[in-house]
């Protein structure tokens, strides 16, 4: 699994262009999974394309507090 961690304001979204650099590496190091952790949430482009490989999880601000708590 290859994760990537982005510390973001609430207004600043994790873009599509994200989602594939993490593609990209995923690919090239064979990890069987990916991720992207985020104190914010995503556009709607990013989810479009996680939602496309299905092998890339999404863990927004919500998501990440939840786990924490």
């Amino acid at each position: 699994m290859v994760v990537q961690a982005k510390r973001y304001a609430a207004s600043n979204k994790v873009g599509s262009q994200d989602v594939q650099v993490l593609i990209g590496s995923q690919r090239i190091h064979g990890a069987e999974r990916a991720m992207i952790v985020t104190t914010s949430g995503y556009t709607a482009a990013a989810v479009e394309l996680a939602d496309e490989f299905g092998d890339v999880d999404l863990i927004d601000g919500r998501a990440l507090g939840r786990m924490a708590a």
